[in-house]
């Protein structure tokens, strides 16, 4: 995962957002499979195409959004290493609350743009 990090550092400071969406959906997928539950591997694995292109789409979008978009990848990569930590701390009650974070910074991204 601190490979799949990085990459979305250089992305999203270089301003690529086809690189940071890849890495985005990489590092979810990564997820899914790291958390050992059959559950989340399971359905990732079963819609892995959908939500592939969802991120990827949802990346180019939040692209868009009159905000500073460079900011708002900046906010995403940090929430993004937020969860990293909290797992690689095996602190599962503050990788929960990152993930939320992140699922509803996205979700609020695209309810005002």
């Amino acid at each position: 995962m601190n490979s799949i990090l990085e990459r979305m550092h250089q992305a999203v400071h270089s301003h690529d957002v086809e690189a940071e969406a890849r890495a985005d959906a990489e590092f979810h997928a990564v997820l899914a499979i790291a958390s050992h539950n059959l559950m989340p591997s399971h359905f990732y694995s079963s819609v892995i195409t959908l939500l592939r292109e969802h991120i990827v789409n949802n990346t180019y979008e939040a692209s868009y959004i009159p905000l500073d978009a460079n900011d708002l990848a900046l906010m995403r990569l940090e929430q993004h290493t937020a969860i990293f930590r909290a797992i690689r701390a095996r602190r599962a009650g503050a990788a929960f609350r990152a993930m939320h974070a992140h699922i509803a910074f996205v979700g609020e991204q695209f309810s005002q743009g």
